[in-house]
C-alpha cells in the first residue's frame, strides 16, 4: 500500500496532520539535497556531471511522487478523458495471456548495445553497465531437427612382443553392420505409429534435412524394431491372460487402399484385452469365432465384453470362460427392440437379473429381517437396518436391496470384477 492510499484511508484527523507533517518534512529534506546537487553539478565537469544529473532526476521523481501523496487524494484525481461522443473509452480487452510452458527448457540469450549507443544522449559521456538489469522477454523457438554421421574411432593397443591387438569395442547397433542406429529407428517408429507420418512423408522430410533415404530403408528399421521388442509384446499377452477379469473388444482396422472382393485385409479387425495393468492389442483377419478362440482359449476367468455371438461361443466351447455382459452396450434401443419379451413386458435376461438380485437379498437378512452380510448393524438392534424391509417388506418388494444383494451376486468374482 503506497503513502497516498494510507492517507486516502485514514479517518483519524490527528493521525493524518502527524503523516502530512512528516512527508513534508521528508520532502524539504529531498528538497535541500537537490539543491546541493545542483551546486555540484555547476562546479564539475565531464563524467562526474553525468552521473550527478542522473541523480538530480532521480531525486526529482522522488520529490514529485511525494508531494502526490501529499496533496492528490483518490476522490481529487482527475476523471479519465472522454471520447469525442463524450463516453469514456472502453479498457483495453483482457485475453488470458501467455501460456506457461513448465515443460520447456529456458536458454537466455543476453544483448547488448552497439558501441556506437554506449554514449549518453543528454551530454556525451560514456555509458556504464547497470550490473544485473535487465529488460525480459520471452518468445518459443524451435530447434531444427538435425540428421549428423557420427563416426565412431575405436581405439586398437597392440604389445611390443607383436601377438596381441585389442581394439575397442564398438557401440550395438540394431542391424548388424548397418548404418542407422537405434534412436534414429525410434524416431522413424514414433512418427509413423504415434504422429502418424507415413514413411514416403518422412522421407521427403529428411530430404529436406539433407538427408538422402527411401521408404525400403526406414520399413527395415521398423522390422528390425519390431523383431526387438516381439517377446516384450508377446510377454504382453501371456500377462494379460493371467489376470483374473479382462476387458474385450474388437473394431474394424482395414488397409486402406485396398479394393476388391479378394482383398481380405480390408476385413481385418483389431481385438483389445484391457485389464488394471495394460493393454493388449493383436489384428486378426475377421470377427468371428476363430478369432475369439485364438485370442481367448487359454484364458481362464471373467470376460467383460458386449453381447457379441462369437464370446458366447467360446463360453460354450469352454466352460472356464465366464461371461460378465457389458452394461453401456446392453440398454442400445436396437438390441432392447429385437429381443423377446415375457407377458410381464419384461426381457428374459433383465428377469433372470432380478431374480437374482431377489435370492440373493432374501438370503443375506435373517428372519428378524437384520442384515447377515453387516455384523455390526445385525448387533446394534432393529433401529439401525441396513435398508432392507423385513420379512414382510422382503415378500412386498423384490427389487429392494441393501447394497450387499450386488455384493453377493459377484461373490464368487474377483474384486475387479465386483467394482
Amino acid at each position: 500500500m503506497t503513502d497516498a492510499d494510507r492517507i486516502a484511508g485514514e479517518k483519524s484527523l490527528e493521525r493524518l496532520r502527524t503523516m502530512a507533517m512528516s512527508l513534508l518534512r521528508e520532502n524539504e529534506r529531498l528538497l535541500a539535497r537537490l539543491g546541493e546537487l545542483y551546486k555540484q553539478v555547476a562546479e564539475a565537469k565531464g563524467e562526474a556531471a553525468a552521473q550527478l544529473r542522473l541523480e538530480i532526476a532521480a531525486l526529482e521523481r522522488e520529490i514529485e511522487k511525494r508531494r502526490e501523496s501529499i496533496f492528490q487524494h483518490k476522490s481529487e484525481r482527475r476523471p479519465a478523458d472522454k471520447g469525442q461522443d463524450g463516453e469514456a473509452p472502453k479498457p483495453p480487452q483482457k485475453g488470458h495471456g501467455p501460456r506457461e510452458q513448465p515443460k520447456l527448457e529456458v536458454e537466455e540469450v543476453v544483448h547488448d548495445l552497439d558501441d556506437a549507443d554506449k554514449t549518453c544522449t543528454a551530454c556525451g559521456g560514456d555509458l556504464e553497465e547497470w550490473a544485473g538489469q535487465f529488460e525480459e522477454s520471452d518468445e518459443v523457438e524451435v530447434i531444427e531437427r538435425r540428421y549428423v554421421i557420427k563416426r565412431h574411432k575405436r581405439k586398437k593397443y597392440r604389445c611390443r612382443c607383436g601377438s596381441c591387438i585389442e581394439t575397442a569395442p564398438a557401440p550395438r547397433r540394431l542391424i548388424e553392420g548397418g548404418r542407422y542406429s537405434v534412436s534414429f529407428a525410434i524416431t522413424v517408429a514414433v512418427d509413423k505409429y504415434l504422429m502418424h507420418l507415413p514413411l514416403e512423408r518422412q522421407v521427403a522430410a529428411m530430404a529436406r534435412l539433407g538427408l538422402e533415404v527411401d521408404s525400403q530403408t526406414l520399413f527395415d528399421q521398423l522390422w528390425a524394431l519390431n523383431r526387438l521388442l516381439l517377446p516384450a509384446y508377446q510377454r504382453l499377452a501371456d500377462v494379460q491372460r493371467a489376470r483374473p477379469l479382462l476387458f474385450v473388444d474388437e473394431s474394424r482396422w482395414p488397409l486402406l487402399g485396398v479394393k476388391g472382393k479378394g482383398a481380405t485385409s480390408t476385413k481385418w479387425h483389431i481385438w483389445t484385452l484391457v485389464s488394471e495393468l495394460g493393454v493388449y492389442y493383436e489384428i486378426f483377419d475377421g470377427r468371428d469365432a476363430d478369432s475369439a478362440e485364438d485370442l481367448l482359449a487359454d484364458f481362464k476367468g471373467y470376460v467383460m465384453c458386449d453381447g457379441f455371438s462369437a464370446y458366447e461361443s467360446l463360453a460354450k466351447a469352454y466352460p472356464e470362460i465366464r461371461l460378465v455382459q457389458c452394461w453401456v452396450h446392453y440398454p442400445e434401443p436396437r438390441v432392447i427392440r429385437s429381443r423377446p419379451r415375457d407377458a410381464a413386458g419384461v426381457e428374459p435376461p433383465l428377469r433372470n437379473v432380478l431374480r437374482i438380485i431377489r435370492r440373493h437379498t432374501l438370503a443375506c437378512h435373517d428372519d428378524e429381517g437384520s442384515c447377515r452380510a453387516h455384523p455390526s448393524i445385525r448387533s446394534s438392534g432393529a433401529s439401525r437396518r441396513c435398508g432392507v424391509p423385513a420379512a414382510a417388506g422382503r415378500a412386498r418388494s423384490a427389487s429392494t436391496s441393501c447394497g450387499s444383494a450386488a455384493s453377493a451376486s459377484t461373490s464368487a468374482m474377483p474384486p475387479t470384477a465386483r467394482g
